[in-house]
């Protein structure tokens, strides 16, 4: 039985590092600075608040007497492989899936797994929730498979790839987007009955643009959605005409994950190490946020806005991001370095790159660390109530608070 493909001790960096000082292969060396807890890299160049120290980063999880910390106040264990997903299903339960082939779904309130979903022949790696309760599962045995989370029954399993279905989206019109690899046809999009998830899954369209393993979905709006991928890059989707708006570049790794922001913008994280903050309407890069010392694998945004990322360096940081659109688009004087370009007709020749901005003070920036799983972080699901909900290669399933009595704990 396979167990989909290896973590990677380097990330596969863009052929531009093949040469000069950074060894072929070898992931590049980037200048950082410290800022607010995590450190901060613009496009245009690096900011250093004077204000702050190196010691600050050390001390990310930490605050001043008095002051409210995130804490793991739980953890949870029943898997026996690494954690690929975590959803949030209800206001206490959450639902995992793992590469032990199976998906659990969580009783916070108590720490007790209630129901195990049993039936994909391998890995489980993405999970989605229906706007009618419905939980959907993708897996590398390239199949779909529809759930009652609260009774365990499979209601039905779509054929739908090729190969593994590593991404998932539902849209807000009862439809449910799957990504695979591109010797597959990468993007499908189906549709589904509302009032019974038995009835079967009509295939309504193929989305084809992506040259690798699509990873990631967000919905923009009603009729527009964007796909992260191994190749690089992240493109905007029409989902009437199905065709490709644009395609946005600029990362030199895998883009792992993707998320949208309370403002209408874009976050990507990557074997790069890195975070890009994307206007999607412009394909403009707007800021390269680095804490991380290892690359990006997950991503969420809470519900007062700020993002979270989880990374192969073991640790969640979470962000404060610029408040609003206006915000960044007013302190960036031109794009950041990166490239557009409008498919299908994509080609070296139609893409363009955008000129090198002066630098802005810095806007986003890191605000904690949190450490406690003892390896890679792969999910992260933000809760209506402000907690987090991590899920990592060691199998462990973490919830976090934030200002939780620390007598609590011991």
């Amino acid at each position: 039985m396979s167990f989909g493909t290896p973590f990677l001790p380097h990330p596969p960096i863009n052929p531009a590092y093949s040469s000069g000082s950074i060894g072929a292969g070898q992931p590049p060396i980037l200048p950082v600075a410290i800022m607010g807890g995590g450190l901060y890299q613009h496009p245009g160049g690096l900011a250093m608040d004077p204000s702050l120290h190196s010691s600050t980063e050390q001390k990310s999880q930490q605050s001043n007497k008095g002051e409210p910390v995130w804490r793991c106040i739980q953890t949870v264990a029943g898997h026996t492989r690494p954690i690929t997903a975590v959803c949030a299903v209800d206001g206490s339960c959450v639902a995992t899936a793992s590469e032990d082939c199976s998906i659990r779904v969580w009783d916070f309130a108590s720490g007790k797994c209630i129901k195990s979903l049993e039936g994909h022949k391998e890995p489980v790696h993405c999970l989605a929730l229906l706007p009618n309760g419905v939980l959907a599962s993708g897996s590398e045995d390239a199949t779909i498979k529809l759930w009652s989370y609260s009774t365990g029954d499979c209601l039905q399993t779509i054929e739908a790839h090729k190969s593994a279905v590593r991404a998932l989206c539902a849209t807000h019109d009862h439809h449910l987007l799957s990504g695979s690899r591109a010797y597959d046809e990468t993007i499908k999009l189906w549709a589904l009955e509302p009032s019974s998830a038995a009835l079967p899954a009509k295939l309504v369209a193929i989305l084809k643009g992506h040259a690798k393993l699509v990873v990631g979905f967000v919905q923009l709006s009603p009729t527009q959605f964007a796909s992260a991928s191994e190749d690089y890059t992240i493109k905007i989707w029409d989902l009437e005409s199905a065709k490709c708006l644009r395609t946005l570049s600029g990362h030199l790794g895998w883009v792992n994950c993707i998320a949208v922001l309370k403002n209408g913008l874009i976050a990507s994280g990557s074997h790069d190490h890195t975070i890009r903050i994307w206007n999607p309407a412009t394909g403009e890069c707007l800021e390269v946020l680095q804490a991380h010392a290892d690359q990006v694998k997950c991503m969420c945004v809470m519900a007062d806005g700020r993002l979270v990322s989880g990374s192969d360096d073991k640790t969640i940081r979470i962000w404060d991001i610029a408040s609003s659109s206006s915000d960044i688009s007013s302190s960036t004087t031109t794009a950041a370095p990166s490239s557009t370009s409008t498919d299908p007709s994509q080609t070296p020749d139609s893409t363009t790159s955008a000129s090198s901005p002066t630098q802005p003070a810095p806007i986003s920036r890191c605000v904690a660390a949190l450490s406690g799983h003892a390896k890679s972080v792969l999910s992260l699901c933000a809760l209506d109530d402000g907690k987090l909900v991590s899920g990592s290669a060691d199998s462990s399933v973490k919830i976090w608070s934030l200002g939780v009595p620390s007598q609590a704990y011991g």
